[in-house]
């Protein structure tokens, strides 16, 4: 059944599209299992939540999930990942799609500096008007609405100058496979082709999915909140389950902020995204409980110390704040990324400072990362990317 499981969440989050740094999906699904197999109706928090792979393992095991992320995106395919066919209301999603089909008259692009950089005339003409109808609809359409802007921006994306090669905006042979596809098709055909596709295999996977979620299993609660905010006042968790991010080894907003204009955030809110994120923010000065961190601190180079010290302050931070929600257990995904050339043990720092928060060490493994999006020619001291992540499960001493 793990098996199935994980191939259908898999799934689902394919169909909505990339996203940087995703959970292992069976890895997700074997260590949820086993952690709800001990509590049963429990409640999940992962405050790194990203896109949602958590929350969709939760809800086919029975778990209440609750979800914070600093990036609107992710909180959008989280909740997307998650939901059952009659939660989107078929009849909506229907009238939607053909009405996006037929859609004329309708003109919005976003506020956008570079918008022409990422886009020549003749897509933004187009695109002006799909986007226009989506952006005219109000609320009630609930999640149908923004199940197509999601699967909109995804063909945007595929309608820009950007490398689909690369996880970040950059051009490099961007603009020649683009130029290659308009010789075909216009770009109005080439989207509501791409939505279109991506929605049947989404209906597919969702239906797929409903068959492993218990009945009145409840969708999960996502919040837009940085993780050192830590959950709401009085909320209680039985487990906090997460990966956190890996250094400075991650492309979170840069790889989504062309999606983000599209959705209609602002450039002040795409740009605040971008500053929020460890270990790039300024966090407040907050003790990290590890002598490992101490003694790596003097083998990092003078001018990368001060990230070292925002990450480990940031995320030494945002698992207290967790552990305000009371959990009895702790899942804790990481990997050993490197600074300046060094490889850095942010399991072991991270293990010693929890330790010192009352949690002893239940179970460990180490899991080989069989794919990764990189650079073919990426020209840095970590070429490889990370290879390996390690498993952390600690209980409550």
């Amino acid at each position: 059944m793990e098996i199935e499981l994980s191939e259908t969440v898999k799934r689902v989050h394919q169909t909505l599209g990339y996203y940087p740094a995703r959970f292992p999906f069976y890895l997700t699904g074997w260590l949820l299992s086993r952690l709800s197999e001990e509590t049963p109706r429990g409640t999940i928090l992962d405050p790194f939540v990203g896109s949602g792979v958590t929350c969709s393992f939760a809800r086919a095991f029975g778990l209440q999930c609750i979800g914070m992320d600093i990036n609107p995106y992710g909180i959008l395919v989280a909740r997307l990942g998650s939901a059952l066919l009659g939660e989107i209301n078929l009849e909506n999603l229907e009238s939607l799609l053909g009405g996006l089909r037929h859609a004329s008259g309708f003109r919005w692009l976003p506020e956008w500096r570079r918008l022409d950089y990422w886009h020549p005339p003749v897509v933004l003409e187009d695109l002006s008007i799909l986007w226009g109808y989506l952006h005219a609809l109000d609320g009630s359409w609930g999640l149908a609405r923004d199940l197509l802007m999601l699967l909109l921006a995804r063909a945007t994306r595929r309608l820009s100058y950007a490398d689909p090669q690369i996880p970040k905006l950059y051009r490099g042979r961007g603009p020649r496979r683009l130029a290659m596809l308009l010789a075909r098709n216009t770009p109005r055909e080439l989207a509501l082709r791409e939505v279109e596709r991506r929605l049947r295999s989404y209906i597919s996977a969702t239906m797929r999915l409903a068959r492993y979620v218990p009945l009145g299993a409840p969708a999960p609660t996502l919040l837009w909140r940085d993780a050192r905010s830590g959950p709401p006042v009085n909320t209680k968790v039985d487990i906090v389950f997460t990966s956190p991010p890996y250094l400075a080894a991650h492309e979170y907003s840069r790889s989504t902020k062309l999606e983000l204009y599209w959705l209609g955030y602002s450039e002040d809110v795409v740009s605040s995204v971008k500053k929020r994120e460890i270990p790039y923010s300024n966090t407040p000065q907050h003790p990290v409980e590890s002598a490992t961190y101490r003694r790596f601190r003097e083998m990092i180079p003078a001018k990368r110390r001060k990230i070292y010290d925002r990450y480990f302050q940031a995320i030494a931070l945002a698992f207290d704040k967790a552990l305000e929600a009371r959990p009895s257990k702790l899942a804790i995904v990481v990997g050993p990324a490197t600074l300046g050339g060094r490889k850095v043990p942010i399991c072991s720092i991270l293990y010693e400072h929890l330790r010192a928060r009352g949690f002893n060490l239940a179970l460990y493994f180490i899991n080989t990362i069989q794919k990764r999006k990189l650079f073919n020619y990426r020209n840095n001291k970590n070429p490889n990317g990370i290879t390996n992540e390690n498993i952390l499960v600690l209980e409550e001493k």
